[in-house]
């Protein structure tokens, strides 16, 4: 089913939903964690992925995604998206007393996340982006259907290359905010994406 637009971004509708769902989705993630996680998203802006790239700090960098097929009304991926040390922070955050104090996830102490860290930082990558796309479902009037979630390491510029060369060309706008997870002086910012498929 289609939503009736070559580009699902011309519908400012769909955009105020998208806002509302960053919100569900940081309700979510502070419930999940007990409280403890809080969650603050900046405006949110149409974007080209090479702007994305600029957001997430570089083509270069190297992050963890979540991300996670979607159809129904609206096909498409939903991402969320940090620096390596940034999602492991967030995996600690939400980790707490489970992970071993004496490490304190700095920058250059492990190239990659633990099984323990990124089974976390899915887990809140997960509801995130779930809260996201309930929200969108419920302005469209019909249920979105996620895929199970997937998480990917590489640079940046390859991560998003993989999860959107189907959907959109880099000249071609999504859904994105800066996105910071907290917890009472640990912090950790990445960026949350929905990249909805136009009709072709």
């Amino acid at each position: 089913m289609s939503i009736g637009l070559r580009d699902p971004l011309e519908d400012p509708a769909l955009l105020a939903a998208f806002a509302g769902g960053l919100v569900d989705a940081a309700s979510s993630c502070e419930a999940m964690s007990g409280g403890h996680l809080h969650v603050q998203t900046s405006e949110v802006r149409r974007l080209t992925t090479t702007d994305v790239l600029v957001s997430a700090g570089g083509p270069e960098v190297a992050v963890v995604a979540v991300y996670v097929g979607f159809s129904g009304s609206l096909s498409g991926h939903a991402i969320l998206m940090l620096p390596v040390e940034d999602a492991r922070k967030l995996a600690r955050i939400v980790l707490g007393d489970l992970v071993d104090g004496t490490d304190d996830g700095s920058a250059g102490v492990r190239a990659n996340l633990t099984d323990l860290e990124r089974s976390a930082f899915e887990e809140v990558g997960n509801v995130a982006v779930s809260a996201v796309l309930s929200r969108l479902g419920d302005h469209l009037g019909e249920a979105i259907h996620p895929a199970v979630p997937v998480s990917v390491q590489d640079m940046a510029s390859a991560v998003l290359d993989a999860i959107v060369s189907d959907v959109v060309s880099p000249d071609e706008m999504v859904f994105a905010a800066r996105t910071r997870f907290s917890q009472d002086a640990r912090d950790a910012t990445g960026v949350l994406l929905v990249v909805p498929a136009a009709d072709r």
